[in-house]
């Protein structure tokens, strides 16, 4: 079956972070310039021709499984019913995992992505890190109700080193918006109500090195 170059180039957009953590492409949280640097590596010619590389290798079916995340943790909604992730995973058939928050289960099933299945693609761990991960802080409406830029970095930071020790590597957060409606649930998760709070978002988004936001 002939895959159409459009599949192709989304298919380099989507498998980039995995290459980055495949090649061992890490950031550290010392240097203040470590946002900066990940993106740079994003678009590196070299890493380019990696992508093609693996994307020649790759069948379709491993292809849509790199599209494919289920939540193999605690559940935010309607769980799966499966039990069958390790073999999934080593068929090449999951491409993404959330909401497992703990690093002894991270390690079991990256094992099996990098040393059973065909191409030793590693798996993204992702979380809803919306106000902490092991330490909690106020709710993200709250922080910006501080009007404190530094210390929503420090939370934002305290958060990034507690979930990259876990192995997580994608953060579902900062969520910025400006919702002006009070009755919707979820308002607290963003910095309502002005462009100032969006820049605060920014600032939060720049101070979690090791983190893919969404």
């Amino acid at each position: 079956m002939k895959v159409p170059p459009s599949f192709l180039r989304f298919m380099v957009l989507m498998c980039a972070p995995l290459l980055l953590a495949l090649s061992g492409a890490q950031t550290t949280s010392s240097t203040a310039h470590a946002p900066i640097a990940i993106q740079g590596s994003l678009a590196d010619v070299s890493l380019n021709s990696k992508v093609e590389a693996l994307l020649h290798k790759m069948t379709l079916e491993e292809k849509v499984g790199q599209l494919v995340q289920y939540s193999a943790g605690q559940p935010t909604g309607p769980g799966t019913g499966r039990t069958d992730y390790e073999d999934m995973i080593a068929k090449g058939q999951i491409g993404a995992l959330f909401n497992i928050t703990n690093a002894r289960a991270v390690n079991a099933y990256q094992r099996i992505a990098v040393d059973k299945s065909r191409l030793h693609i590693p798996i993204l761990f992702g979380l809803d890190i919306i106000h902490g991960f092991r330490t909690e802080f106020p709710v993200p409406l709250g922080l910006a109700s501080t009007w404190d830029p530094v210390l929503v970095e420090q939370a934002a930071r305290v958060a990034a080193r507690e979930a990259s020790a876990t192995g997580i590597r994608w953060a579902f957060s900062p969520m910025v918006d400006i919702a002006r409606d009070a009755r919707w649930v979820a308002c607290g998760r963003g910095r309502r109500g002005s462009l100032s709070r969006i820049r605060h978002g920014r600032s939060l988004r720049s101070r979690i090195p090791g983190l893919a936001p969404r």
